[in-house]
C-alpha cells in the first residue's frame, strides 16, 4: 500500500466545506420549496412527504455525518483515494448549493 502522508489539514478544510455545503442545501431547499418548488431527488421527496421537514433535515444530517466518518476510516486505507472522494462529493453538494440559488433567484425574480 502506498502512503502519500497528505497533510491532516486538507481533509479539516473538506470537512468543513461539506458541512457547510450540506448546511447552505438544507436551507436553500426550504427556501425553494417555501415558493412552491418541488424537490428533485425522489429520496428526498418521500422523506418531505411523509415524515416532514423537520426529520428529512435530521436524516440529511446523519447521512452527511456517515460519509463523514467512511471518508474518515478510508483515509487510513488510501489517502488519495479518501481526499479525492472527499473533493468529488463536495463538488457535488456545491454544485446542488449552486442550482438551488440560481432556482431561488429566478423564483425572486420571477414569482409562481
Amino acid at each position: 500500500m502506498v502512503k502519500f502522508n497528505i497533510p491532516y489539514k486538507y481533509f479539516i478544510i473538506f470537512f468543513i466545506l461539506l458541512g457547510v455545503f450540506n448546511l447552505l442545501d438544507v436551507v436553500t431547499t426550504y427556501i425553494v420549496l417555501n415558493y412552491g418548488g418541488i424537490e428533485g431527488n425522489p429520496a428526498a421527496r418521500f422523506l418531505f412527504d411523509n415524515v416532514g421537514m423537520f426529520w428529512s433535515i435530521i436524516v440529511k444530517i446523519l447521512m452527511t455525518c456517515f460519509v463523514i466518518w467512511c471518508l474518515s476510516y478510508s483515509r487510513n486505507k488510501n489517502e488519495y483515494v479518501a481526499l479525492s472522494l472527499l473533493a468529488f462529493v463536495v463538488g457535488i453538494t456545491a454544485a446542488t448549493v449552486y442550482s438551488n440559488f440560481l432556482i431561488v433567484i429566478n423564483l425572486t425574480i420571477f414569482p409562481p
